[in-house]
């Protein structure tokens, strides 16, 4: 196994590569640091190919999800574009930031205690609708 430790401030980011060739993303850092260290290299697993097979969000603090949530909104841009394109906008501008891998699935290892008595109804409801929540076109969450 690769672990490749991004400098995140006073965050965490991990990138775990296995002896399989899988690749999970651990933690996001803060957005700034997201933005300056990890999306370059994600940047570049997309334009080679690779995918995050899964993201692990340890918990909900500022230092290790805001990376995350930039990811997602990167994510979200690149799609605009993209249906921006394939609609005949030929003068829509790509993002400014690289385009991040697919991602075959989130996970977040308290969302049953955050979430309550609903837990398992909201982990039913978001089953129903992962393929468009893990903006993947590999679908389903981890």
């Amino acid at each position: 196994m690769k672990v490749k430790v991004f400098k995140a401030r006073d965050g965490d980011c991990l990138l775990l590569t296995t002896s399989e060739g899988r690749n999970i993303l651990v933690d996001g850092g803060r957005a700034t640091s997201y933005e300056q260290h990890v999306a370059p290299t994600l940047g570049a697993m997309h334009a080679g190919g690779e995918v995050l097979d899964l993201v692990c969000v340890s918990h909900i603090d500022d230092d290790h999800i805001s990376g995350i949530v930039r990811l997602l909104d990167h994510k979200v841009s690149w799609k605009v574009h993209r249906f921006q394109r394939e609609s005949g906008n030929t003068a829509h501008q790509p993002p400014s930031t690289p385009e991040p891998p697919d991602i075959g699935g989130i996970w977040h290892n308290v969302f049953s205690d955050i979430a309550g008595d609903n837990g398992d109804a909201i982990v039913d409801h978001l089953g129903t609708r992962a393929t468009y929540l893990s903006l993947s076109q590999r679908g389903g969450l981890g």
